[in-house]
């Protein structure tokens, strides 16, 4: 855990720092590889995904973390081959699919394992075309880092996840834990929901 913390804050120092890196596509990387912690809703969205497939029993958590990984980059592609770019609409789309995914976590102790994969896939989905850059140069390395970027949010989030089920037997009061960040995440994205529909 300790090991883990220090590559999160490692990869946000270097962001900043990377605007001056003289390497070619180096500044785009490192800045897209931050872009779950410098983009709220893209990291709510793929770090609800991964919570909710570790809170669904080991062997179901390895399908999930599969099936974000396969829906993220199909999202990817979707939006690099019809020309989606993040905005309003697509913050929506990214709102409703943390709320469904925190509304299962919080629901259920153990959260039934199909529809939890599904809305795994769909919160996948959403995150993975919010994941495409700007046009411009270093457009590659860009798009790699933020992948890369969407992924360690997942992987981060889901070892939490299953952490916490693993000291569930000793106490017993964790099962608590994800349940009560899944419901404050629902009632988050249901507030900026609110504000996102009343502004248009």
């Amino acid at each position: 855990m300790r090991q883990a913390l220090v590559l999160a804050g490692t990869i946000a120092m270097a962001a900043p720092a990377s605007a001056h890196s003289s390497v070619p596509g180096a500044e785009g990387l490192f800045l897209a590889l931050a872009h779950p912690l410098t983009e709220p809703l893209q990291g709510l969205v793929a770090g609800t995904a991964g919570l909710l497939a570790a809170r669904l029993g080991q062997l179901p958590a390895v399908t999930g973390l599969k099936l974000l990984l396969a829906s993220g980059l199909a999202g990817l592609v979707a939006a690099f081959t019809t020309g989606i770019r993040p905005g309003a609409g697509l913050d929506i789309v990214l709102l409703l699919a943390a709320m469904g995914a925190a509304g299962w976590i919080a629901a259920f102790r153990r959260p039934p394992v199909r529809p939890g994969l599904g809305l795994a896939a769909i919160a996948g989905l959403a995150a993975g075309m919010n994941t495409i850059p700007e046009p411009g140069e270093g457009f590659a390395a860009t798009l790699i880092g933020s992948y890369a970027g969407f992924l360690l949010a997942i992987v981060y989030l889901s070892g939490a996840g299953v952490w916490l089920a693993r000291h569930e037997a000793r106490h017993d009061w964790l099962h608590l834990v994800p349940r009560v960040i899944g419901a404050w995440i629902v009632a988050i994205t249901m507030l900026v929901l609110a504000f996102l529909v009343s502004a248009r």
